[in-house]
C-alpha cells in the first residue's frame, strides 16, 4: 500500500517536473489535495478558459495512476458578489472539473464527489489580487480509502 507521504512526495515531483503553475499539493484530512489556484473561467461562468484544459489533462494523466482511491473535486472563489452567487459559481465550476475528469475516464460517478464552498475557505487575503488569484481555485483531493 502507497503511504500518503510517498503519495503527495511523488505527486509534488511529476508537478514540478511538468512546470504546472498555481497548482499545489499538500495533505489534507481526507488524503492528498491539488489544488489549482487562479484557475481560468470565463469571468461569472464554468467555461473554462482553453489554457486550462491543458493544465488539467496533465493532472488527468496523474490522477489515473492512483485508480482505486475516491476523488473530491471542491470549487472555491474569490470574496466578490453575493454569498448566494459564489456558493452556486463554486459548484458550477466544480462540476465542470468534475465533468471533464468523467469525460476522460479517471472516475466513475459513484467514486467522485462534488462540493461547493463559495468564499467560506479561503487560502490567502481577499483584500488583494494576488489573494483572490489563489482563492479563486478548484482542489482535486484523492481520499484515503
Amino acid at each position: 500500500m502507497i503511504t500518503r507521504l510517498y503519495l503527495v512526495s511523488e505527486i509534488i515531483d511529476e508537478i514540478n517536473r511538468l512546470d504546472l503553475p498555481d497548482v499545489n499539493v499538500r495533505v489534507v484530512e481526507e488524503g492528498i489535495s491539488i489544488s489549482l489556484e487562479n484557475i481560468g473561467f470565463f469571468p461569472d461562468s464554468d467555461v473554462m478558459l482553453p489554457g486550462e484544459l491543458e493544465k488539467l489533462n496533465l493532472i488527468i494523466d496523474i490522477l489515473k495512476r492512483y485508480p482505486n482511491r475516491d476523488i473530491v473535486v471542491s470549487g472555491h472563489t474569490a470574496l466578490a458578489g453575493t454569498i448566494q452567487g459564489r456558493m452556486q459559481l463554486s459548484i458550477e465550476r466544480a462540476t465542470a472539473v468534475a465533468n471533464l475528469l468523467l469525460s476522460k475516464n479517471v472516475r466513475n460517478a459513484d467514486r467522485m464527489v462534488i462540493r461547493g464552498f463559495g468564499a467560506e475557505k479561503p487560502i490567502a487575503d481577499n483584500s488583494t489580487l494576488e489573494g483572490m488569484q489563489k482563492n479563486r481555485r478548484v482542489e482535486i483531493t484523492i481520499l484515503e480509502n
